[in-house]
């Protein structure tokens, strides 16, 4: 017999006659499809690798013999499943991910004109205006973020860019009186500074006529600024004639 079906046979005697059948079934090779590669969060997941249910025996390659195989590591799985006469084997690939790192870098104060080349690890980011790239060349202030999605989730980060504008160097001449005191505050606190002397307060008092030195610095630089101090003597009395003759002889 070579094909599958229902076989009997009759006995003829004196009396009656007896029948009896046979079922003959043809098992062809188990041919079956583990599915496709899978890919799982290397953090805390698993994937469940299932072969067809029915079969007589199965074989992974860890040497269980379960009709299923939980794992959690990447490499190359594989079942044998056979049906009493045949066996067939297939094997699928396990990709694991690792938790993304999504860092832009710190807030950053940046002279104006100048470019800044936003990246985070070679990943393809999704920015908040929806374009999508590894790298991203800004010019202008403002809130940037980016995001980053894989089988461990979403991940973002944000990077405030401010631009400052370069400082222009000053000289400020002025005058005061014998044995006082000026008082003199450098403008613009919001910037470094620092006086010839090395002192970082931003008020200095003097008493001697002379040319002091203040710097200022941002992210543009660092430029000099001048105060050039002199000293009259208020309380000389000065004579202004009234009249005067063009021959000099009063």
């Amino acid at each position: 017999m070579s094909q599958a079906g229902v076989y009997y046979v009759d006995a003829q005697g004196f009396c009656n006659t007896v029948r009896d059948s046979i079922v003959i079934s043809v098992l062809d090779t188990p041919v079956f499809d583990l599915g496709p590669d899978e890919t799982i969060c290397i953090a805390d997941d698993s994937v469940s690798l299932r072969a067809p249910q029915g079969f007589a025996s199965y074989l992974w390659n860890d040497g269980s013999t379960a009709d299923s195989l939980v794992v959690s590591e990447a490499g190359t799985y594989f079942v044998t499943i056979g049906n009493g006469c045949f066996t067939y084997t297939d094997s699928l690939q396990v990709i694991t991910e690792e938790v993304p790192i999504v860092d832009l870098g710190p807030d950053t104060i940046l002279c104006r004109g100048t470019p800044l080349n936003l990246s985070s690890n070679g990943h393809l980011l999704d920015w908040e205006d929806g374009s999508q790239s590894v790298n991203r060349t800004i010019s202008a202030e403002g809130l940037y973020s980016a995001s980053y999605t894989n089988t461990c989730g979403t991940f973002t980060d944000s990077i405030l860019v401010t631009y400052q504008d370069p400082i222009v160097p000053m000289q400020i001449d002025t005058v005061m009186c014998l044995d006082d005191t000026l008082r003199f505050s450098i403008p613009f606190p919001s910037d470094t500074n620092w006086w010839f002397n090395g002192g970082t307060e931003l008020e200095q008092r003097f008493i001697f006529p002379g040319e002091y030195t203040y710097y200022r610095a941002n992210s543009c630089g660092v430029v000099a600024s001048i105060l050039n101090l002199s000293i009259v003597d208020c309380e000389c009395e000065v004579y202004v004639p009234t009249a005067f003759s063009p021959n000099g002889d009063g």
